[in-house]
This record gives C-alpha cells, sequence and structure tokens, in this order.
C-alpha cells in the first residue's frame, strides 16, 4: 500500500474518533451506553469496517471505550479520559484507573459519592471509573474492587502491590497484598405471614443441626400446601466452611483416595444432604427463584447479602425478613470482597489513599446502607436495615469466619473443583463417595499441570539466557 492510501485510512480512522468524541462530549452518547455495530458505523461516517475499527482501538487506548467479551463496546465511566475533560488543568490532574463490577443500578449513587468525595480531598487526581467486571490484560487497572469473594485470582498472574508495607496506616489487610472492602455472607430471606398462614413459626435456630431440622420440617409439608419448593443462590462450598481449607491440605499432601473420602464423607453428605433430597435448583437461576419468592410462592430464599436491596427495589406485598444461614461449623460465614493494587501502578499513594477512603467509616455505612453488605466493623453494621430485626444476626457477625481464598490454586480446587462435585450430588443423585474421589484425583492433575506447566516455563528462560 502506498503511503498516500495509508495516510488517507489513518486519516478517516481520526475522523471517526473524532465523530465519536463529539457525540460523547455533547451528551449524545454517555457513560455506559453501547457503540453501534462496526457494520452500522461504517455506513453511519461512511467509510470503511477497517477504518472504523482503528478508531474503536484508538478510543480503547485513549479510556473513551471499553469492550465487554460477547455483548459489545461501551463508552466508558464518566471519569473517561476525554467524556469529562474540562481544559488544560484536567489533562494535568494524575489518573487514577479504579475498576469494578460492582455497579448495580441501587449502588449508582454510592459510586458517585465516592468519587466525589475522593476529589474534594485530592484535587489534583482523576479517577478513571471502570465500571467493568472482566480484565484486559493490556489495560490493567490500578486498583480493583474485586466484585465478588471469588474474583480476586481472576487478575491472571497480575502482580499486586505489597500493602504489608503500608500497614503502618489505617489499612485494613486480609493478606499482604488484598486489603478488606466489605463481605457477603448466606441469609435465609423469609416470608413470615406466609410462615403464620401454613401454621409454621418463623426461623429461630442457633446451629447448622437445628437450622436442617427446621428446614426439613416446613419443605416436606410445602407441597400439601400448595407451595413451592425455594430456589437459591448459595453455593454448596462455603457451607463447608474451614473444612475446605483443611481439604485442600489434605489434596497437596499424601493422603490416598479411601483415606481422603472417610474423613470427609460425613461432612459432606451433611452439606449437600437437605438440598439433594428437595433438588434445590442451582444458583443460574436466581433471579427466577428469587421472583417466586416475592410473588408469594414459597416461603424462603436461599439467598445472601445482596439479595436483600434487590429484593427490596423488586418489591413485595410483605414485608422481607432474614436469618443467618449457617455453615457446618455453625457459624455465619462472611466471605471477603477486597481490594487490590497493581504492582505497575505509577500511582500507589493514590491508589492507597482510595483504599483508605473506601476502609473509612462514613463510606462503610453508606455501602452497607444502600448495598446489604456486612461492613468491615461491627459497629458500623446498625445501618443495615435486617440487622435490627433479628438479634441473633449481630451476635451471629461478631462470632463469624472470614472465608478468603489464598491462592489461585485454593480458588479453583474449590470453585471449578470441588464445587461442581457438591453440584453433582445435589441435582444429578451422584454418589457422595464417588465424587469426593473425584474431587482428590481431579484437584491433584489440577495441580500437577500447573506445577509441569511452571517447570518448562522456567526451563524455556534459563535455555533462552544462554542463547
Amino acid at each position: 500500500m502506498n503511503k498516500e492510501a495509508t495516510l488517507a485510512r489513518s486519516e478517516a480512522g481520526e475522523r471517526i474518533a473524532g465523530d465519536i468524541l463529539n457525540a460523547i462530549r455533547h451528551g449524545k452518547l454517555r457513560p455506559g451506553d453501547r457503540l453501534q455495530g462496526e457494520g452500522e458505523l461504517s455506513r453511519m461516517y461512511d467509510g470503511s469496517v477497517y477504518n472504523v475499527r482503528k478508531a474503536i482501538q484508538r478510543l480503547k487506548k485513549d479510556k473513551v471505550l471499553h469492550s465487554i467479551p460477547k455483548v459489545g463496546v461501551f463508552i466508558s465511566g464518566e471519569q473517561g479520559r476525554y467524556a469529562v475533560r474540562a481544559g488544560k488543568h484536567e489533562e494535568e490532574k494524575v489518573v487514577l484507573h479504579f475498576q469494578t463490577g460492582n455497579t448495580p443500578d441501587f449502588l449508582q449513587d454510592f459510586w458517585k459519592n465516592v468519587l466525589e468525595a475522593y476529589s474534594e480531598r485530592f484535587h489534583f487526581v482523576r479517577i478513571q471509573f471502570d465500571p467493568r467486571m472482566d480484565i484486559d490484560p493490556s489495560d490493567l487497572p490500578d486498583i480493583r474492587e474485586c466484585s465478588s469473594p471469588f474474583q480476586q485470582y481472576q487478575l491472571g498472574e497480575m502482580s499486586l502491590l505489597d500493602l504489608s508495607e503500608a500497614a503502618g496506616s489505617s489499612l485494613k489487610l486480609l493478606t499482604g497484598k488484598t486489603a478488606e472492602f466489605i463481605h457477603t455472607a448466606d441469609l435465609l430471606l423469609f416470608n413470615r405471614e406466609l410462615l403464620a398462614k401454613k401454621k409454621f413459626p418463623p426461623p429461630s435456630y442457633r446451629t447448622f443441626a437445628g437450622q436442617l431440622e427446621y428446614l426439613e420440617e416446613v419443605l416436606s409439608s410445602l407441597e400439601s400446601a400448595g407451595l413451592e419448593i425455594p430456589g437459591t443462590n448459595q453455593q454448596p462450598l462455603f457451607r463447608m466452611s474451614e473444612c475446605f481449607f483443611r481439604m485442600f491440605e489434605d489434596i497437596c499432601g499424601s493422603m490416598n483416595v479411601s483415606g481422603f473420602v472417610g474423613k470427609y464423607i460425613e461432612l459432606t453428605r451433611r452439606a449437600t444432604g437437605l438440598w439433594k433430597k428437595y433438588t434445590i435448583s442451582r444458583p443460574k437461576r436466581a433471579m427466577e427463584n428469587l421472583r417466586k419468592f416475592l410473588d408469594g410462592q414459597t416461603p424462603f430464599y436461599f439467598g445472601n447479602a445482596s439479595s436483600w436491596p434487590v429484593s427490596h427495589r423488586r418489591g413485595s406485598e410483605f414485608p422481607v425478613e432474614v436469618h443467618p444461614f449457617l455453615m457446618t461449623d455453625d457459624t455465619l460465614q462472611l466471605r471477603s470482597i477486597p481490594l487490590t493494587i497493581s504492582a505497575a501502578t505509577e500511582v500507589p499513594v493514590e491508589a492507597i489513599r482510595l483504599v483508605e477512603l473506601l476502609q473509612s467509616d462514613p463510606i462503610q455505612r453508606q455501602y452497607a446502607a444502600t448495598g446489604g453488605a456486612f461492613p468491615i466493623s461491627l459497629e458500623n453494621c446498625d445501618v443495615l436495615p435486617y440487622m435490627k430485626e433479628d438479634p441473633f444476626l449481630k451476635s451471629a457477625y461478631r462470632s463469624g469466619r472470614r472465608f478468603f481464598f489464598h491462592s489461585k490454586e485454593e480458588q479453583y480446587i474449590g470453585m471449578n473443583i470441588i464445587n461442581v462435585e457438591l453440584w453433582d450430588c445435589i441435582l444429578f443423585g451422584k454418589d457422595v463417595e464417588k465424587a469426593l474421589e473425584n474431587a482428590l484425583n481431579l484437584s491433584r492433575l489440577y495441580l500437577k499441570t500447573r506445577l509441569d506447566r511452571r517447570t518448562r516455563e522456567k526451563m524455556e528462560l534459563s535455555a533462552d539466557l544462554y542463547k
């Protein structure tokens, strides 16, 4: 291709990029809007698909656009590099790239308040707010709110900043490289009016055994009462609580299959038995199950802290109440949703200051009141709407145990192997003994494969050094 043709293509791409920027500046395109497809854009701007693609790539590089795989290209958040540019002074600000996929409608005002509070204190910093759950390896954020208890290791092999060096500040850490933000926990949502109508008391259990006994009493009578079996968005792995970490140690050790099965078979039966008997459904149908509960078709919903604001936004004809959902060790499990900072960040001080703000009492209380999650400190739990209704919930939180995956291997084996085997027992009648045998063998295969890959990579690196 000659220089003239190359220059023409470059100019066409810049023209399309400029038109998109103008649409953003004038409010025709807003943060969160989905951009039209490449074919439609090429017709709109009278250019080739190639030129449209180049324009989109340029705007992605400049943080104006971002992609969500298999969904589309979107206008980036209100802190995008060009979308809110206010002249030369704005350009000179330090840019802090903050990413979170935790952006339901009821949290929009919360995140807006966080950005405003930070900007008021640090005028020289501009936060580039990135509302995505997926990670783009070519555009890693400075700081990330991991959105769920088991996404912190979806950063791949990205190295994280060691925050223990900043521990002299007020930072509250889970590990040396992860800071606390909020906690979620499994809760039993219930309809007191419907239970009373069917002559059942509200939940008042204090142990896992008492929980099973109460639920069995109610669930066994639902069909004859013309009601449906409740649904869930809970994961069976979490019911095993701290026992999972003992399982992981035995998987990494030399325990044989029969020893492993014998040690954990009764625990696994307790964690799956009731759910297997009534074929309580998968979390992928969580919203459908929640709607049935809110419509009065069943007295319970096996939910978690995020179910509370969703249920109130959806609305019901009865007051939605909650009771702690206990694990096999009789505790309320608090699953930590952490904050991480990239080791490659060029603004580590600004990132740490944002973590401190997110851990501050006013922000923690605001999130608890609007998002329904448990704050770091018990003192801030009084703003949780459902905490006042159940005195046992406060004591359960006080004695609750924090659950946190310490490594990528723990996260993968827990969620992708053991949790799947537990679901196979619940939904497809798989024998518990066979499930445990599979869990041990598949986990060791995974660990061996990862070890082999690391060894191979080290050998290739060493070979490169001596070429």
